[in-house]
């Protein structure tokens, strides 16, 4: 098995049902937006939330960029879930839409993400979400990944990925001191069930 199948290994389309929501992590939404949407168009979910990223101006920066993209797409804004607590990385924002599943009663998301990123994030996702909420990992189309080599940021993204999995299986990234992640913020206008 190849180390673009082995990273992506877990990601799928959703089944068919409906699912509370679709998640589009921090990072890369020119490339991850699009296929939250492509899945949200073909009514997969009622909704897309955005999470990821520092506090800049009191929005996470990746939360930002993300509502961007997804508006220049034409989502309507009632469509739109952004999350306003920070979560600088995938386990930060894994914990936050985790505290987001508990407290929406939510069975069933969708979670977008990079195809060299599916393996940590679904992982993660799942670590934090067990059996209280399905999760089903999708990954969008990146620009070079069907190439035997890709492009040379490419070959970058998965080197530190595979280091990031590495040091997240070994303990290491849970042990490293980081910021408090606060409880979620839900957004007014945000839906409960």
């Amino acid at each position: 098995m190849g180390v673009r199948r082995w990273l992506q290994a877990g990601c799928g389309i959703p089944h068919d049902g409906a699912h509370d929501t679709i998640v589009v992590l921090g990072g890369h939404p020119s490339v991850r937006c699009p296929a939250a949407v492509e899945l949200w168009q073909a009514g997969r979910a009622p909704c897309i939330t955005i999470v990821g990223g520092r506090l800049t101006d009191g929005v996470p920066t990746e939360v930002r960029k993300s509502a961007a993209v997804l508006h220049s797409l034409g989502m309507p804004g009632d469509a739109v879930r952004p999350v306003l607590d920070p979560a600088p990385g995938t386990w930060e924002e894994a914990s936050v839409v985790a505290r987001l599943a508990q407290d929406n009663a939510w069975t069933s998301i969708v979670v977008v993400t990079s195809p060299y990123h599916c393996r940590r994030a679904g992982q993660m996702f799942r670590r934090l979400l067990p059996g209280r909420c399905a999760v089903s990992m999708v990954a969008c189309d990146e620009p070079g990944w069907d190439r035997v080599l890709g492009t040379r940021r490419l070959r970058k993204l998965v080197g530190i990925e595979l280091l990031k999995w590495a040091l997240w299986r070994m303990g290491v990234r849970e042990r490293l001191p980081r910021s408090p992640v606060p409880t979620a913020t839900r957004p007014s206008g945000w839906p409960s069930r």
